[in-house]
C-alpha cells in the first residue's frame, strides 16, 4: 500500500478533502453512462495492477462542469474550482499533480492544462505508474512543438521505440533544477501522444520509468484495467448513470490494525478470497451516490462475504475514528452480484470515506 495517501492528496490540502458533490443543472449532452468504458482506461494494461497496486480515475470534463470552472478566463476556473476542492471528492489529477494550477508553466511545458483534460486514469505503484489523459481540443502536433521548445527539457529530448511504438523519452534520471508542473521532483521520464478517440484531442500516456514505457507502449483494450486483470469484474458492474471518479486496490488490502491484533479490536469476521476493491462515485439523475464493488474469485467466496459485510456494516466499529461503521455509512445495503459483493451508499461523503477506509485499511479484512 505504499504511497496511497500522498496519490490522493488534492494540491496543498492538509489532509483528503473529501465532502459531497452538489449538483448543477444537467449537461446540455449527457456524458457517458458509467458502463460505457472509459478511453484512459482501456489504454492501461491490466498487467500494470500488481498486489498492492493501486488505480484512480477522475471524469474532469463533468468534475470541471459541476464545479462551475468548465469555461471563463483561467483566474476565474481556478478561482472556482479551487472554491470546491473542499466541497467535493475529488481524486488528485496526477499528471501535474500538487502544481495544476500552474497554467502557463504546464502550456510552456506540455501545451495543455488540467482544464483540457477530459478525463485522466493511473494504475500501479510509484514509481512504475502509468498516467493516461484523455485532452480535448488540443492535436498532437501541438504538445510535440511544446515538448519540442520547453526550455527547461527540451535539450534532453529523444525519440525511443518500443514494440513498434514510439514515444517521447527524457531519461529516468533526477534533475533537481527541472521541477515542472508535469515533473514535480524533476524525473524526465517518458510520453507517447496520440490522436483521440475518433481523431479528436490526443491521448497521452506517462511513465517515469523507460522499462514501464517499453511495457505499456502498444495498448490491447481487451487485456486492459478495464476488461481484464483484478478489478474487471468490478467495471462489469458498473449499470446507467455518470462514472464521476473511482479508486481501487488490487490484490488484497492490509487491515488497519496491522500487526497490532493482540491490542487493536478487530472485526468479529473478515472476509477472504477477493482479487481488489473498487470504490465508484456515480451521478444518476437526481443524486450521486457511491459504491464498493468487491471482485471474488468465486460466486462462492462472494456468498460467503455478503453478510459478512452486512455485519460489519451494521454493528462493526472503525479501527481508525472509533466510530460505529453504520455512522460513517449510514443507510448503506449490500447486494451480491455473481462473483461481486455490492456496498451501496447514498450518504454525504460516503465516496470519500471509502477510498479513506480502502487507503487505512479500516475494512473488516486480515
Amino acid at each position: 500500500m505504499t504511497g496511497l495517501t500522498s496519490r490522493i492528496v488534492w494540491a496543498a490540502a492538509g489532509g483528503v478533502a473529501l465532502l459531497p458533490l452538489a449538483l448543477p443543472a444537467a449537461a446540455t449532452t449527457p456524458p457517458p453512462s458509467a458502463a460505457t468504458a472509459p478511453a484512459v482506461l482501456q489504454r492501461i494494461p491490466a498487467s500494470v495492477l500488481t498486489n498492492g497496486s493501486t488505480l484512480t480515475y477522475t471524469n474532469l470534463a463533468e468534475i470541471l462542469r459541476r464545479a462551475g470552472a468548465d469555461s471563463g478566463t483561467d483566474d476565474e476556473r481556478v478561482t472556482a474550482l479551487a472554491a470546491r476542492i473542499v466541497e467535493m471528492d475529488i481524486n488528485v489529477p496526477l499528471l501535474f499533480g500538487n502544481q495544476q494550477f500552474q497554467l502557463a508553466e504546464a502550456r510552456q511545458e506540455v501545451g495543455f492544462t488540467i482544464f483540457d483534460e477530459a478525463e485522466e486514469a493511473s494504475a500501479g505503484q510509484m514509481p512504475g505508474t502509468v498516467i493516461v489523459a484523455s485532452v480535448t481540443g488540443i492535436d498532437p502536433a501541438v504538445i510535440e512543438a511544446a515538448l519540442k521548445a520547453d526550455p527547461k527539457w527540451s535539450a534532453r529530448l529523444t525519440t525511443a521505440t518500443a514494440n513498434g511504438a514510439s514515444f517521447f523519452d527524457w531519461g529516468d534520471e533526477l534533475n533537481v533544477t527541472g521541477r515542472t508542473p508535469m515533473r514535480p521532483v524533476g524525473i524526465g521520464g517518458q510520453m507517447q501522444v496520440a490522436p483521440g478517440a475518433g481523431g479528436s484531442g490526443s491521448l497521452v500516456v506517462r511513465t517515469t520509468r523507460r522499462t514501464v514505457m517499453d511495457s505499456v507502449a502498444t495498448a490491447d483494450p481487451a487485456a486492459s484495467v478495464w476488461s481484464a486483470g483484478p478489478l474487471a469484474e468490478a467495471f462489469a458492474r458498473l449499470g446507467d448513470g455518470v462514472l464521476l471518479q473511482a479508486f481501487g486496490v488490487a490484490g488484497q488490502v492490509r487491515s488497519a490494525a496491522g500487526p497490532f491484533t493482540s491490542v487493536v479490536p478487530t472485526p468479529s469476521a473478515t472476509i477472504a478470497g477477493y482479487s481488489g476493491m473498487l470504490a465508484v462515485q456515480v451521478a444518476d439523475a437526481d443524486a450521486v451516490h457511491a459504491e464498493l464493488l468487491i471482485p471474488f474469485e468465486t460466486a462462492d467466496a462472494a456468498a460467503a462475504a455478503g453478510p459478512v459485510v452486512e455485519q460489519w456494516l451494521a454493528s462493526g466499529t472503525s479501527l481508525v475514528r472509533r466510530t460505529p461503521i453504520a455512522e460513517i455509512l449510514p443507510g448503506a445495503s449490500v447486494t451480491v452480484d455473481g462473483t461481486v459483493v455490492r456496498v451501496s451508499v447514498s450518504a454525504e461523503r460516503a465516496y470519500g470515506h471509502l477510498i479513506q477506509m480502502l487507503v487505512t485499511g479500516d475494512l473488516p479484512v486480515a
